[in-house]
Order: structure tokens, then C-alpha cells, then sequence
């Protein structure tokens, strides 16, 4: 195929008042697959100006650097695809190894906040239809409760959690992009006023990255960056109504122990997350339907020296010797994450479907974990917990239930959400290259003795294997 040939100079953008140089220009073939992934990445508009250009700025070479196989420098013309399972996303604009290179088993070297600040902490996996209907990749971390306190912040609104500031950098990290979620209302205290809070992804090393939500009062600098030349914006709606604008290709270096803002107050205290591009997350399958930290996500603790990881494991509730995780999918079980039928473009629709796992504490409890707007008639959304049994197919563990066989589900944990009126589940599936799920309820009994069938009124969920 023909390539696009262009002459590139290299500019060297950095903080106010250092020297910009250009040195003499170069040539380097922009290969299709390389623009391919520059319109992905960036926008048509804004790879054509690549394609085009005499001299790059900083974050114009970034962008193409990410598109390349080998770094700009280098003069090499190769182009790579970027893996099935990546997909754009303003948090993940690549899944190749980005500079630094890891030179540690534990970049990570100071504690976010202070451990005394922290009340309790959840593993991976945990889910909360309304906000997060499927397995989460990421920590939340609670903080001293507010409510009921009357504690109000500097205009007069009740505080739901202590402010805790500052949350610092745990290491020598980049910035490399920003969220900002405007709300005009607090879902826990129902009170409508206008609040922000922003998401800070941070890159590690090589491909690794973290992330900090529920943070507010970032650096003045940082927000005056997402107006930079070369950052790339996108806003949309997001969850509970939030305003969200997202901005990538930032590249401010942040110190260990440096201030990057403060937990927020307005939810029950702050979250944390990591991925690593360099693979899938185990037990997920078709990770190519998600976007970033749901197709890579990992755990941020073991990147954290030993002593650390042990006074945050201290924390978990539940199982405190392991991070848990968000992949629970086993092929062939009804064990893992199921899309509404023809939607996989929307999984991060996270309401539309629905999940079927182990509790996030480890604790031999399992969960229906149903959208609120998944469309099941006898199946209002919420999280339907139960404790498994050892054998057979009453309250049987998912990843125990084989195509084929109708399971029968009861016994509900009542202190969560959920419609208290269903008084049985059913489930059964089947498989292939795409696997289907049917799932019922009923009202009227428990599930009584097997074995099982599954009632006519049953709504179908898929999953790609």
C-alpha cells in the first residue's frame, strides 16, 4: 500500500521559560497502520497535521512515538498494530511499553495518605448496580464517615467523608491525563449543588498505570495543562448526570510524596486503580469489548514495597491476604459477565447487563449483580448475595453450573439493594463461540427441591469466548 512520506523536525516543548530547538529535519514513513492509529488516537483533523508537519511539537512526537514501533528517534518506519485487546480510550492511548522502562519490582514507595486515615478498604470486584453493575478494577478506600455529624464544608454542604489532604504521588510518576466530573447534585445527600471532582491517571513505568478518582483540589497548573496545545479533549455525560471532560497527552512529572489533591468529601472516601497494557486481565474474556483499565486492570498493591502492601492488605475487608479481582469469567459456567443481547459496543453501559460472581470478600458468598436497566421483567436491578452450597444445583457456586444445567438460586442476603419480593432465581446456559445465559425470577417460594426448570418468561444475556 502507498505510505504517506512526510519530513519531521523535532521540537522540544517544555515548561515556560526553557529554550524550544529544532534540529535539522528527518524523514520517516507514516505507514497506513501508523495513520490508522493516529486518527484513533487523535482525531483525523489532528493526524493530518502529523502526516503534514515539518517540525513536531512535544506532544505531537508522543502521539506518533505511541503509533510507532520504534520511538521517533530512532528513524525507524516500521508501523504496529496495537493488540486485539486494546482499544482507545482517553486513559489508554496505547498498550506498548512507554518510557521509563521498570526498573523496580516496587516503583511505588510512599502510601498515598496516611494509614490511619484509612477506615476500611474493598478488594477488586466489587460491584454496586447504579454506578457499577459489573466487577469493578479498582480500590475503594473509606475514610471516617461524616454522615449524621452535621459537618458541612466552607459553603455550607454537608460533608458525606473527612477531606483527607493531601493524597500524594506514591512515586516518581507522569501525569497523563485528567477528568474532570462536574456534578449539580450529591447522590448520598441528595442536596443539588454544583461540585467537581476530577480522575488523575498516572503512569508508572513501562505499561504500567494508576489511577486516583473522588479527588478535588488539583493543582492550579495541572488544570491550566488541559488547555495546552496538543492535549487532546472529549466531553460527554457520565455517571449520575456528571459533565465530564477528559483530557490525554498530558506529561507533567510528579515527585513521591508530591501533593496532587484532596479526597474529595462528597462520597464515602477515595479510589485507586492500576493496569498493566502488557496483558489482558486473567478471567476475562473478550477483553477487546472494554476499554482500559476493564480489559487490563490489575492490582496496584504489589507494586508498593512489602512493607506497605502489608499495612494496606490490613485494611481490606474480608479475605486480607489477596487483592481479589474483577475477572470472573469461566467459559462455559454461568460464572462471570454477561452484555445484553447485541450490545457490546456499550459494555461500559455497565446497567445494561449483568454479573454473576464471587463476593468481592472471599468469604464463600456468591452475587447476582443485575443493572438497573438490564430489562429483566421479573428481575428488578440490585444485588441478589447468597452462600453456596457444596454439590448440586441449589445455590450451587457459578463456575460449578455446566451448559445445559438450570440452577436454582435463593436465601438473600437483605442489607443490600434489591428487590425484596424475588424470592428465587433461576439461570442456565449454553456455549459456543458466543455463549448465552437465560435468567428468570419468581415470587412466590423458595426454590424448593431439583430438579430445576427454567420458566418461559427467561431474558437471554451473551459474552463472546
Amino acid at each position: 500500500m502507498k505510505a504517506w512520506r512526510t519530513y519531521l523536525g523535532i521540537v522540544l516543548v517544555a515548561a515556560a521559560g526553557l529554550n524550544v530547538t529544532a534540529p535539522p529535519a528527518f524523514a520517516v514513513t507514516v505507514t497506513p497502520s501508523t495513520r490508522a492509529c493516529l486518527e484513533t488516537a487523535i482525531g483525523e483533523a489532528a493526524a493530518k497535521r502529523i502526516v503534514n508537519a515539518r517540525q513536531l511539537t512535544a506532544l505531537q512526537r508522543r502521539a506518533l512515538q505511541n503509533c510507532e514501533e520504534s520511538p521517533i528517534s530512532s528513524g525507524s518506519s516500521a508501523g504496529r498494530a496495537e493488540p486485539a485487546y486494546w482499544r482507545f480510550n482517553w486513559d489508554y492511548v496505547t498498550a506498548r511499553p512507554v518510557k521509563p522502562a521498570c526498573k523496580s519490582t516496587y516503583p511505588l514507595t510512599t502510601l498515598p495518605a496516611p494509614i490511619d486515615s484509612i477506615v476500611s478498604i474493598n478488594r477488586l470486584g466489587y460491584s454496586q448496580p447504579g454506578a457499577h453493575a459489573t466487577p469493578v478494577p479498582h480500590h475503594n478506600v473509606s475514610v471516617r464517615d461524616l454522615r449524621g455529624t452535621g459537618i458541612v464544608d466552607e459553603n455550607g454542604r454537608l460533608l458525606v467523608s473527612d477531606r483527607i489532604d493531601p493524597i500524594v504521588s506514591p512515586g516518581d510518576l507522569t501525569v497523563t491525563a485528567l477528568a474532570r466530573n462536574t456534578y449539580g447534585r450529591n447522590v448520598t445527600t441528595n442536596e443539588s449543588y454544583p461540585y467537581e471532582e476530577w480522575m488523575i491517571v498516572l503512569h508508572v513505568c513501562g505499561t504500567k498505570y494508576m489511577v486516583f478518582n473522588h479527588i478535588d483540589d488539583i493543582p492550579s497548573a495541572w488544570v491550566k495543562a488541559t488547555q495546552g496545545k496538543g492535549v487532546r479533549k472529549e466531553c460527554n455525560t457520565g455517571q449520575d448526570s456528571a459533565d465530564v471532560c477528559m483530557y490525554s497527552y498530558l506529561n507533567i512529572p510528579v515527585k513521591s510524596g508530591q501533593r496532587i489533591g484532596r479526597a474529595s468529601g462528597r462520597s464515602a472516601g477515595w479510589d485507586i486503580g492500576a493496569w498493566d497494557t502488557a496483558r489482558p486481565t486473567p478471567g476475562v474474556l473478550d477483553p477487546g469489548k472494554y476499554t482500559g483499565r476493564w480489559a487490563t486492570g490489575t492490582c496496584v498493591w504489589p507494586w508498593f514495597t512489602p512493607k506497605l502492601k502489608e499495612q494496606v492488605f490490613s485494611k481490606f475487608v474480608g479475605d486480607k491476604t489477596t487483592c481479589g479481582t474483577h475477572g470472573h469469567d469461566v467459559a462455559a459456567t454461568l460464572s462471570g459477565v454477561w452484555l445484553a443481547k447485541g450490545k457490546r459496543d456499550r459494555a461500559s453501559s455497565e446497567d445494561l447487563h449483568i454479573a454473576l460472581f464471587p463476593s468481592y470478600q472471599n468469604d464463600g458468598t456468591y452475587r447476582f449483580s443485575i443493572g438497573l436497566d438490564s430489562g429483566i421483567s421479573s428481575l428488578p436491578g440490585g444485588i441478589y448475595e447468597f452462600r453456596g452450597e457444596n454439590s448440586g444445583l441449589h445455590n450451587p457456586a457459578f463456575a460449578s453450573v455446566t451448559p445445559g444445567q438450570v440452577a436454582c438460586f435463593d436465601t438473600f442476603n437483605p442489607s443490600y439493594q434489591r428487590d425484596a419480593s424475588v424470592s428465587r432465581i433461576y439461570a442456565s446456559m449454553t456455549r459456543g463461540s458466543t455463549e448465552t445465559i437465560t435468567i428468570a425470577a419468581d415470587r412466590n417460594s423458595p426454590c424448593g427441591l431439583g430438579p430445576y426448570s427454567m420458566p418461559a418468561n427467561g431474558t437471554q444475556f451473551e459474552r463472546r469466548t
